[in-house]
């Protein structure tokens, strides 16, 4: 099935993120950039956070490096959840072309983590630690912003607490741009 995914250039990310993961996916993408493939690369989304991953540096280096990745792509990127997107995988559904990012109607968007960044609020002997955290996640705000069309003041609200969006409110936030039904 692998050869088969990969002569179809269709990348399927599923199971729980960890850095590995993250790092076969970029491998991936810098693998079809490499060998100049035609047509459009098609990346399947399905998949939840690791707990031990959920608040890392190392993500959102790596979140940002996909990103950088897809951007400068010269291929169409187009992206599909077709289940669960949780924390980094719904950033990388969003992250695909616009007009090109869908979902199955009832996938399901979870944004949990992201709350995190405020665990140490008032922290003192952490505020070095959280400012660099929020300074990183900034740069994903912004990378969504530009995604969504969303100002970053309201994605930085939006995403303070925990939350479930269905496909039909994801369309809504600009995360995807249509559902598959």
């Amino acid at each position: 099935i692998a050869d088969l995914l990969k002569s179809k250039n269709i990348i399927y990310l599923n199971d729980q993120t960890n850095i590995e993961n993250l790092k076969i996916f970029t491998s991936k993408l810098l693998y079809y950039k490499k060998i100049k493939i035609n047509g459009p690369i098609n990346i399947f989304i399905n998949g939840k956070t690791n707990n031990n991953f959920a608040i890392s540096e190392n993500k959102i280096d790596v979140l940002s490096s996909i990103y950088d990745l897809m951007y400068i792509y010269d291929q169409e990127i187009n992206t599909s959840c077709l289940g669960i997107a949780e924390d980094e995988f719904g950033f990388i559904v969003s992250f695909g072309k616009k007009k090109k990012r869908h979902a199955l109607l009832n996938s399901t968007f979870y944004f949990n983590n992201m709350s995190l960044y405020y665990k140490y609020e008032n922290a003192l002997s952490l505020g070095i630690y959280k400012s660099e955290i929020q300074k990183q996640f900034f740069v994903i705000l912004n990378i969504l912003s530009s995604q969504t069309s969303k100002p970053i003041s309201y994605l930085w609200e939006y995403y303070k607490t925990p939350k479930f969006i269905s496909s039909i409110e994801a369309k809504k936030l600009g995360i995807i741009d249509s559902i598959i039904s």
